[in-house]
């Protein structure tokens, strides 16, 4: 398995294909970068699934367009889904024009929550439902790899000062994250990868 990091528009959220030889995956496409374009052309039928963290416009905005491009289908948590089609839900309207205005026609294909898994040829992804930053966010596991979009990042975590965050929630999800193993590999949202061992050990807000 192969994991490629692109670095997304002016706040840097990391969207990540996923790639074995015979299934990609994106998750948290919030820009449509020109290596993200540059994969579609060369493997155009390769990318099964939109996989997205969460509703916020800079982990979501360029998923529609995608979908487009290539067929696969939008993978999200439910209560988030509005971030496909609404500036609002998503905080688009705050980006000051920095990415294209929602689709009010987008819409998800497959709504995942809590123990559901997302297939892609010889990779299966567990979904974990970790509300917090948003109350539809979600992080995707493989093997000994999280995706977790922005619940947590290397030395810090997600804003909850956002409509639809809640700090309560957002504890508890990281209390469900620091259940797995010290040797799991984060790659957050923003920033570089991590590991659930070093969080614990490191990271004031998982520190109780």
């Amino acid at each position: 398995m192969n994991i490629i990091t692109i670095p997304n528009g002016t706040l840097q959220a990391n969207c990540y294909i996923v790639e074995t030889e015979h299934a990609a995956v994106v998750i948290d496409p919030g820009y449509m970068e020109r290596q993200l374009s540059a994969y579609v052309a060369e493997n155009p039928d390769k990318i099964k699934f939109i996989m997205l963290t969460h509703r916020h416009f800079d982990h979501l905005a360029a998923a529609n367009a995608l979908k487009r491009m290539t067929g696969a289908k939008i993978v999200i948590n439910e209560l988030d889904e509005g971030g496909l089609y609404s500036d609002l839900l998503s905080l688009g309207s705050m980006a000051g024009g920095f990415y294209n205005k929602a689709d009010p026609d987008a819409h998800a294909d497959i709504y995942v929550d809590e123990g559901d898994t997302v297939t892609a040829a010889d990779m299966v992804f567990k979904v974990l439902y970790t509300p917090g930053h948003s109350e539809g966010g979600i992080c995707f596991l493989i093997d000994n790899i999280l995706f977790s979009g922005d619940t947590l990042f290397k030395g810090s975590i997600g804003r909850t000062d956002f409509p639809s965050s809640n700090m309560a929630e957002m504890r508890q999800s990281l209390d469900r994250l620091c259940t797995l193993p010290n040797e799991t590999v984060v790659y957050p949202g923003h920033g570089e990868p991590t590991t659930i061992g070093y969080e614990k050990s490191t990271n004031m807000f998982l520190k109780r």
